[in-house]
């Protein structure tokens, strides 16, 4: 009795180390997918930094009092500044003020800021101290600063894209293994139960769960922060902690609704056949059932959404191609004086139009890439009266909503890149615009040319009549430089880089950089693309250098969102994989676990004369048909018909084995009927 009872803890001991070592790796998992997250993140930020701070005034101050002031606070308050600008060759440059321990700036000596303005924006560790703030204040400068949302960042691998898809599909997997986990030691719980102490085994159970998640992700955390060699309070620390408890508490939720479930379960069991192996447990094989029909739902989800993703992908990768010949062209932030004044409740029209004229003068036609949509149409995100309304208005000046939205505004330059360079030829050098319409289009020209008049030449004495249109063949596809809507974590297929039957008008610049409508002009050019020339010219412009932010790569930023993407897809197949075999190991241990219920009964009735197999479809034949119907479904609902045949057929084959497992386990059963060993 003694060894029996030995051998039992042992083998419950073992059990648990199976649970424990399961929980482990599963917040593992969960907080290795939030630290590339949190790197992600880490890459969009140029400093390691958490704070950043803008610089702005209403007054002229020189440069050079207001950097003294920065240098010297940052030396004396030990705080770390950092900022980018524009150096002599139009190339974006780092720049600290203070220590720069993580070395991570390439200018150090304010002789390197010479012809660069202060204002702008600065990133920081830390808050800039009060009395830092102070003396900025006092010689005239107003300082803004706002903490970088690190907290939002590890909710991103729960809510958005394929991401998201990824994580739940893990967490369903993680659940039926943990639910298989607690079932395997069952009869500890019995045996608690009996004793009077099942609620105690129930707290054990999620404490012990509890400590075992707490331990392994602060040991994440610090194996990150010690190898990346973070400041405990930069924005990656702070935001893999925000996302490691994140995981903690959606994880141990799930955890303790599981075990409160399977608390229930055995609280209604019958004690005296459980513990004999003779009961039904059909509310446990419920509970088995339902996981592995969520599990199928689950799978064909993700294969759904994985291999939309991969088309997509696909899409957009092909789109993107365009922007191999366009490397050497940038986004620029332009602050303009209305932004720097509308803490004030100011907006200078004007003013914006001086600083944008200041800066399009330093660009050639061919420098810079000028394509936008019309915005003469009803906007998608707005209610239904505001759209009658808009709709009305529109229609009051002429103009139908669905084929202005079909408008792509461009200058000459934008038009050759664009995969037109043969209807370049075709632009009339002394017209205000040209219009290329596509012959579907052709009875809507008068729309078209209301249009261009209100968005470009209202009031300027220019007439509609003095348009060029030209029509053009349907189908034509059109690159649409659209590298702000080129985000890559969602899949919106208005958002392609790439368009067919496009009407495209080319503005004559020079008409519209003069007319009454200038200041609407002059601000959508800005977010333009320009090319390196022109930029060296704004560098070394005092008057205007100071306006400009920063200077970014739309080609170098997209193509690291497309293969982040692709490590995703990467990502969802191995889910998808796992939640395949996890899915295969609940179905071996649900069939199974009916088995060894039932050993003995089968076990009898085929020795009275019963088919094997009769028995066996006696007792099984009722879950492999649900099994089967949810195979079936999950068959007709998957799209790709590679994926459906694979999961089907590695089920089918999965289940045949199965029960070709279980009639030699019933052949075993009969055999120990015969020999008095009841105890199965």
């Amino acid at each position: 009795m003694v060894d029996a009872a030995h051998h039992t803890c042992i083998g419950i001991d073992k059990i648990m180390k199976i649970k424990k070592w399961l929980v482990a790796s599963g917040i593992l998992i969960f907080g290795l997918i939030g630290v590339t997250q949190v790197m992600e993140s880490a890459q969009d930020i140029p400093f390691p930094v958490r704070y950043t701070t803008r610089i702005s005034t209403d007054t002229s101050l020189n440069s050079s009092a207001v950097y003294k002031v920065l240098k010297d606070g940052s030396d004396k308050f030990d705080v770390t500044l950092y900022r980018t600008f524009i150096d002599e060759n139009g190339e974006e440059r780092k720049f600290s003020f203070g220590t720069d321990a993580d070395h991570v700036a390439e200018f150090h000596e304010l002789t390197a800021l010479k012809d660069t303005s202060y204002k702008g924006m600065y990133y920081s560790a830390s808050k800039l101290p009060g009395e830092l703030i102070d003396k900025l204040q006092q010689i005239g400068v107003q300082v803004t600063s706002t903490e970088l949302p690190w907290y939002i960042i590890g909710s991103q691998m729960w809510a958005n894209g394929i991401l998201a898809v990824v994580t739940w599909s893990l967490v369903l997997t993680f659940l039926v293994s943990y639910f298989a986990s607690l079932n395997l030691y069952r009869k500890h719980w019995l045996v608690g139960r009996m004793l009077g102490g099942v609620k105690k085994t129930l707290a054990k159970s999620v404490a012990s769960d509890l400590f075992i998640m707490a331990v392994v992700s602060i040991v994440l955390w610090g194996v990150y922060v010690l190898f990346n060699q973070v400041a405990l309070s930069s924005l990656s620390s702070y935001a893999l902690l925000a996302t490691l408890g994140l995981n903690l508490v959606i994880l141990m939720s799930f955890v303790v609704l599981i075990n409160v479930v399977f608390f229930i379960i055995i609280q209604h069991d019958n004690l005296a056949k459980a513990l004999k192996k003779t009961d039904s447990n059909m509310k446990q094989n419920l509970v088995w059932m339902a996981g592995i029909l969520a599990s199928l739902a689950a799978l064909t989800l993700l294969m759904n959404q994985t291999v939309l993703n991969q088309k997509n992908l696909q899409q957009q990768l092909d789109s993107l191609k365009p922007w191999q010949k366009l490397s050497a062209y940038k986004a620029v932030n332009v602050t303009l004086p209305s932004i720097e004044d509308s803490n004030n409740g100011e907006i200078d029209a004007g003013a914006d139009t001086k600083v944008a004229r200041r800066f399009m003068d330093h660009f050639k036609d061919d420098e810079y890439i000028f394509s936008l949509d019309s915005t003469a149409k009803v906007p998608n995100m707005v209610s239904q009266e505001q759209a009658q309304f808009m709709t009305s208005q529109l229609k009051r000046e002429g103009i139908d909503s669905d084929v202005s939205k079909r408008i792509r505004y461009m200058n000459l330059n934008a038009l050759k890149l664009s995969g037109h360079q043969n209807l370049a030829g075709e632009v009339a050098n002394k017209k205000p615009a040209t219009v290329f319409l596509p012959e579907k289009f052709k009875d809507h020209k008068k729309s078209v040319l209301n249009a261009i008049y209100l968005e470009y030449y209202q009031n300027s004495g220019v007439k509609k009549s003095d348009f060029e249109i030209h029509i053009v063949k349907n189908n034509e596809k059109t690159f649409l430089f659209d590298y702000r809507g080129a985000e890559l974590y969602v899949y919106d297929h208005a958002r392609l880089q790439t368009d067919t039957n496009r009407i495209l008008v080319v503005i004559n610049m020079a008409y519209a950089f003069n007319s009454l409508g200038k200041d609407a002009t002059y601000s959508n050019v800005l977010n333009g693309l320009f090319k390196q020339p022109g930029l060296k010219k704004v560098a070394v412009d005092s008057s205007i250098n100071g306006q400009v932010e920063d200077i970014t790569s739309p080609y170098l930023s997209i193509q690291m969102q497309a293969n982040r993407l692709q490590k995703r897809i990467v990502a969802a197949y191995v889910s998808m994989a796992t939640l395949v075999i996890m899915q295969l190991f609940a179905i071996f241990q649900f069939l199974m676990n009916i088995a060894r219920k039932k050993a003995y009964t089968m076990g009898v009735k085929r020795l009275l004369g019963y088919n094997i197999d009769y028995v066996i479809l006696q007792e099984f034949g009722g879950y492999i048909l649900t099994i089967f119907v949810g195979l079936v479904v999950a068959w007709f609902m998957t799209s790709s018909m590679v994926l459906k045949n694979v999961v089907l057929g590695l089920n089918v084959m999965a289940i045949i084995i199965i029960i070709g497992y279980v009639r030699f386990y019933v052949k075993k059963a009969s055999v120990n009927v015969l020999k008095g060993d009841f105890e199965l």
